[in-house]
């Protein structure tokens, strides 16, 4: 079985769950923290996934975290079954694919938007407001400046790709002169 494969029937079975007490949302914040924590506190990822470390110890950790984060019974339960079943180290790609499925549940999409300058707030919702339209749903907006761009942004939604940037139309002119 592949980690992919593995990850998803966990957040599979917190998604089910997610929809049928209503908090599908509260679940992809709670594990957009989760993240943070790990990244801030790699300490905690370190104690969490090492196996030196016996499972009761680390399930005392893991209830102490969870008590001072206030995180959700749910998530704590995911948690604890990850770190019974040795597969705490899977817990990262849970995370992102049950946001990808908490995504397509809410009936939204992530749109990351690379840019040469830091677009205005203004421009940014305008930005978003036409995205929604070409995709049918309500886009989230992600901005990254890319150095690299000389001008335009490109555009990335899953596997689509907008490339409206300076660079890429100058090579479209360059192609086009050169057909003549």
């Amino acid at each position: 079985m592949t980690k992919r494969t593995i990850a998803r029937r966990y957040a599979k079975a917190m998604l089910i769950l997610a929809k049928k007490e209503g908090i599908v949302e509260q679940i992809d914040d709670e594990f957009s923290s989760l993240v943070v924590l790990m990244d801030r506190v790699k300490v905690f990822w370190q104690v969490m996934t090492n196996p030196l470390y016996d499972v009761d110890r680390r399930k005392l950790v893991l209830s102490e975290v969870a008590r001072m984060t206030g995180m959700s019974p749910p998530v704590s339960g995911l948690l604890g079954l990850l770190l019974e079943k040795g597969r705490m180290k899977y817990l990262p790609l849970v995370l992102s694919v049950y946001h990808e499925m908490a995504d397509e549940a809410m009936g939204r999409v992530r749109a990351r938007v690379y840019t040469a300058m830091e677009p205005t707030s203004e421009q940014t919702e305008k930005i978003r407001e036409k995205l929604a339209r070409i995709m049918g749903k309500e886009v989230i907006v992600e901005i990254t400046r890319d150095g690299s761009l000389l001008g335009g942004m490109v555009t990335k939604i899953g596997g689509l790709v907008f490339d409206g940037s300076l660079k890429s139309q100058l090579a479209r002119m360059r192609e086009s002169l050169a057909r003549g």
